[in-house]
């Protein structure tokens, strides 16, 4: 199935931006693990290392409530 993907960027409150990134795929996809990999491929370009780990856990612990329904 393709992927679906979304991208917004706002201007937020004060001299902030917001930044949202949305993929959509079928749980089973055979390009899922390649999907959340990569995701998190491009954060460890942008993110310390401390702020890559605490999105992979939170990524993780969601993704797995996912799996669980």
């Amino acid at each position: 199935m393709p992927t679906t993907q979304k991208i917004s960027v706002v201007k937020a409150k004060g001299r902030k931006v917001r930044v949202a990134v949305s993929f959509e795929f079928d749980r089973d996809d055979p390009k899922a693990a390649d999907i959340y990999r990569g995701i998190a491929f491009c954060l460890r370009e942008a993110l310390t290392p401390n702020e890559v780990g605490e999105f992979l856990v939170n990524m993780e612990v969601e993704r797995r409530k996912l799996a669980a329904k």
